[in-house]
């Protein structure tokens, strides 16, 4: 297909959409709307995606819900509809077990537990033998002198002693004055 061709029928479908046409029309073989197209709403519960012409595979980007997206000039737009809106066909068989996933983190901490009861109370035990002497410890630092103690009372008097020898006699005093007559 010509770009040329392409480009008129990306004008052909901007005029059904700005006169008002509806999205059958659209749909009805003209392809998908060339770059730069208005994105036009879909009809409810179909899916539109645009789909590589030289390799078939879907554009991830273009994949729309009730949207007709905008393909590109090497692409052509695909439709299909929701799952559950058309026949529902007979279920599947149930597909083999899969392999166990991975051991998950370890959880935290639980929280402490409450305290036990109190155990019964244990006999007495026996005495223990008598420990040896400790070794004398070093002497005391000496004290400070006590305070002066009170006067003690008088002594009696002691026995008279014996008369002592004579002494000599003195020598002459002087002369003594005349006295008045």
């Amino acid at each position: 297909m010509s770009n040329a061709r392409k480009i008129r029928g990306t004008a052909r479908r901007a005029a059904v959409v700005a006169t008002g046409g509806s999205l059958a029309m659209i749909l009805s073989g003209l392809g998908a709307p060339g770059a730069g197209a208005v994105v036009v709403p879909g009809t409810p519960n179909t899916y539109y995606a645009c789909q590589v012409n030289t390799t078939n595979v879907l554009r991830a980007a273009s994949i729309m819900f009730q949207a007709i997206p905008v393909c590109k000039a090497t692409e052509t737009q695909v439709t299909w509809l929701k799952a559950g809106t058309g026949a529902t066909g007979p279920a599947g068989p149930t597909g083999p077990q899969g392999p166990a996933g991975p051991a998950g983190p370890q959880g935290a901490a639980g929280a402490q537990g409450a305290i036990g009861a109190a155990g019964a109370k244990g006999d007495t035990g026996a005495s223990g033998a008598n420990g040896t002497n400790g070794v004398d410890g070093a002497a005391g630092v000496k004290g400070d002198t006590g305070a002066t103690g009170a006067a003690g009372a008088n002594g009696t008097n002691g026995v008279d002693g014996a008369q002592g020898p004579a002494g000599p006699v003195g020598p002459q005093g002087p002369k003594g004055d005349t006295g008045a007559t």
